[in-house]
């Protein structure tokens, strides 16, 4: 429990060194103070914020004329569920903000604290990393041929997952023309949303109608239970092994792998 009374000079000396953004506020949360990280974010803020010239202009201010009673912030503040704790975006920025109320020494609620952390370059740096990952764990490879694509699926699939499959599957046919498209399932391992194995069929279709033949493989046991149970229905051969969809599209073109002739 935090006590707006029991704050000494030290303490805001030592609020004032923290690399946090912190607001105090009143029990009708009105602003009283901010720190200097604060005032240095706020200056950064003043374009967006046209009725304040100068950080300092905060004090006295009202949190819902900073919010507005219909953010999220309001809300949360209206329901005093503390101490709360959540990521929010801002003018470009994101942040984690913690929110808390403050008591006096009687124990009676005398206000708010509000720490806002800037962690915009982190969020990027994570949103960057979670795209190379998606990117490494869904490759679209070329094969043997040049009009053959190769999708070797892995781990687990949800909908952002797939989403993200769909949006590289139909831009790498398009970019290279491809006529064939080989969907190999042996690498994964759970299907989060069993409605998905829908949409792998879809995707197919939608694949078709760029006139490229889609073929997939390596389904295990458990894929075909949730194939059947949702009854999906493949329209194009299937296959049990990468190798057979390989020969199969080869046959097509009127190719065939064959032993070299030794010399």
């Amino acid at each position: 429990m935090m006590k707006v009374n029991e704050f000494s000079i030290d303490t805001f000396k030592l609020m004032e060194t923290m690399s946090d953004n912190i607001f105090i506020a009143d029990k009708n949360m009105k602003l009283i103070w901010i720190n200097e990280e604060a005032r240095n974010l706020v200056t950064e803020l003043l374009p967006y914020l046209p009725a304040i010239a100068h950080p300092d202009d905060l004090i006295g201010m009202y949190l819902q004329e900073i919010h507005g009673q219909k953010s999220n912030f309001f809300k949360v503040m209206k329901k005093k569920n503390f101490p709360h704790k959540s990521k929010v975006p801002i003018f470009g920025y994101t942040a984690d903000l913690f929110v808390n109320e403050l008591f006096d020494q009687n124990g009676d609620m005398n206000g708010y604290i509000l720490i806002w952390r800037d962690v915009t370059k982190e969020e990027q740096q994570r949103m960057k990393s979670e795209k190379m990952i998606e990117e490494m764990s869904t490759p679209i490879l070329p094969v043997v041929l040049n009009n053959a694509l190769f999708a070797p699926l892995i781990g687990t699939f949800d909908k952002r997952r797939f989403d993200h499959l769909r949006e590289r599957v139909l831009t790498e046919c398009v970019k290279s023309g491809a006529d064939y498209l080989i969907f190999d399932f042996s690498g994964v391992t759970v299907v989060e949303n069993e409605l998905l194995v829908d949409e792998f069929e879809r995707l197919r279709a939608t694949v078709q109608l760029l006139g490229a033949h889609t073929f997939f493989c390596g389904f295990s046991s458990e894929l075909v239970k949730l194939f059947t149970k949702n009854k999906v229905k493949v329209e194009e051969r299937t296959f049990s092994q990468y190798q057979q969809a390989i020969h199969h599209v080869l046959y097509l073109e009127g190719l065939e792998i064959t032993p070299r002739k030794k010399t």
